[in-house]
């Protein structure tokens, strides 16, 4: 996911399918190198128009994994962490169960 000024966030869901599952989410600069980030969280966004916050765990300084239970795909999420500088990164996707 394209984030501005050449930052991007790379979000998948282990294993992809609906049941139990990890969301990744790992944060670029623009040089492609992962990019700390801080004050992570993670949000599935509920088809009910509810939301359920996540519980994000700190691999490495860049890189960030929740556990979640998938009802059912696509699943949607809202993703925010502050980068380098206090600068607010943000996304919101759509995760389709891969083939």
């Amino acid at each position: 996911v394209h984030l501005g000024s050449g930052r991007t966030v790379q979000v998948y869901l282990d294993p992809g399918t609906p049941g139990p599952n990890t969301l990744h989410a790992t944060w670029f600069d623009a040089s492609g190198k992962e990019m700390p980030v801080s004050n992570v969280t993670m949000t599935e966004i509920l088809s009910t128009g509810g939301s359920l916050a996540l519980q994000p765990q700190i691999l490495d300084s860049g890189h960030e994994a929740a556990p979640v239970q998938v009802a059912s795909l696509p699943a949607t999420f809202a993703l925010n962490a502050t980068g380098p500088g206090g600068i607010a990164l943000q996304t919101q996707l759509q995760i389709a169960q891969s083939s």
